[in-house]
């Protein structure tokens, strides 16, 4: 949508109606790219895509029906896509893609300043309803969806409590890397950040003040360098912009000689704090194992050390599988227990119903749906959710809230704490 923000505007102040077309929702597929779009005018000029043009047939004649005046509320779509459509339109796999279809002036005036100057934007749309998008907050998306929104577009079909289905969606806009300072450093963050999908330039430093200075909340301006006739001058066009992150590389005594040097030039001391200094985020990372240090050791030619450190390590992994394994086993003998065992009120389970079955089945899916344990164990949908209750009275699952799967009632999500427990302390898992 950050994309077509100024064709759109362009092509209605030309008189033109304008639809936009975008995937609220999609399953399969593989990567794809998250807030993508496609804008169509009624003069038949376009900008954008949409899962490399595999929902064309199916959404561009609903679009010129919206611009053309016949079609005046959202319209959704669901586009099935099988794998030979997927692999012509370069996606990985197939899958569905729950696609939304509205005329851009639905869409509020505010919704579109704020993709114009690169904000986060949340909508709500009532489907086959006439009437405009309103925005929504995170506390309305969290509400609908019943989780927090995540930190990357994204969006959801719902049905609420009034029976209307409403499409959920957040942008999140797409941030650039902009770098500047010593050749080599710059060039391998630029690599780095490349395979991240972010769009990172490596800039002289005039270059990189003229684009500081236009960098917007979601943009990040990185100094690599201790010149101050490269850092000052890019910094301050940072610091007096919107840059989301401005960071810069050096010791405390360097960032104290920096500030003084940025005070001179204008920049107090409240802006001058937001520098990262030195630059980037603390992970926690460490040597798990004397990984580091034995590769280290190795391109020295002192190859033994790092065989010795891999073969421990797999020596490790295999002993934690076994043991991870061996867990898992006494977990499902004390499920079984706890499933024959009576229990005020409730019925005695015969040996041959289906919550016996979804005990097998619950180390391979963490999370169980209804659904899921219907198609996998190839049974009704109402004995599949009666085996889950049996295992939630049985306290061997308990409920965690729902999940919305296109239109239609959302489905319980249910979930062994100990296996999660057990998956989590898992030497495995790091």
């Amino acid at each position: 949508m950050y994309d077509l923000v100024d064709a759109v505007r362009a092509w209605r102040e030309e008189g033109l109606d304008v639809a936009i077309i975008r995937p609220v929702d999609a399953f399969g597929f593989g990567a794809r790219w998250p807030g993508e779009a496609l804008a169509v005018a009624s003069d038949g000029r376009r900008l954008g895509t949409v899962l490399g043009g595999a929902v064309d047939d199916q959404a561009l004649p609903i679009a010129q029906s919206v611009v053309a005046g016949r079609r005046t509320s959202p319209v959704r779509i669901d586009v099935p896509v099988d794998a030979h459509g997927a692999a012509s339109c370069g996606l990985s796999c197939s899958g569905e893609a729950h696609v939304l279809v509205q005329d851009a002036a639905a869409i509020p005036d505010t919704a579109w300043a704020a993709f114009a100057e690169g904000r986060p934007v949340a909508l709500v749309t009532q489907i086959d309803a006439p009437g405009s998008s309103t925005l929504a907050d995170e506390a309305r998306v969290r509400a609908l969806i019943s989780r927090r929104p995540t930190g990357r577009s994204d969006g959801r079909f719902v049905t609420t409590d009034a029976g209307a289905v409403v499409a959920v969606e957040w942008w999140v806009p797409h941030g650039r890397l902009l770098i500047t300072g010593a050749e080599g450093l710059a060039t391998a963050l630029v690599a780095q950040a490349s395979l991240l999908g972010w769009d990172a330039q490596a800039l002289p430093a005039a270059a990189a003040a003229e684009a500081a200075a236009g960098a917007g909340p979601a943009d990040a301006v990185v100094v690599v360098s201790h010149d101050p006739e490269i850092d000052t001058p890019v910094l301050v066009a940072a610091l007096s912009g919107r840059a989301g992150y401005v960071g810069a590389i050096g010791s405390r005594g360097t960032q104290v000689d920096r500030a003084r040097r940025l005070a001179i030039e204008g920049i107090d001391e409240a802006a001058a704090a937001r520098i990262h200094g030195p630059v980037g985020l603390d992970l926690g990372g460490a040597d798990v194992g004397g990984y580091g240090a034995g590769l280290v050791l190795f391109r020295m030619g002192d190859h033994g050390a790092w065989v010795r450190w891999f073969s421990e390590a797999v020596s490790g992994a295999g002993r934690a599988q076994r043991e991870l394994v061996a867990s898992v086993e006494r977990l499902q003998r004390e499920w079984g227990e706890r499933l024959a065992a009576p229990r005020d009120g409730a019925r005695r389970l015969r040996s041959n119903a289906a919550a016996w079955r979804v005990i097998d089945l619950l180390p391979r899916w963490l999370v169980l749906t209804g659904p899921a344990v219907a198609a996998e164990l190839d049974l009704p949908l109402k004995s599949a959710s009666a085996a889950l209750r049996d295992l939630v009275a049985a306290g061997v699952l308990v409920e965690q809230g729902t999940v919305q799967r296109g239109v239609g009632r959302p489905s319980r999500l249910y979930v062994s704490a100990e296996l999660l427990g057990l998956a989590g302390s898992s030497p495995l898992r790091a």
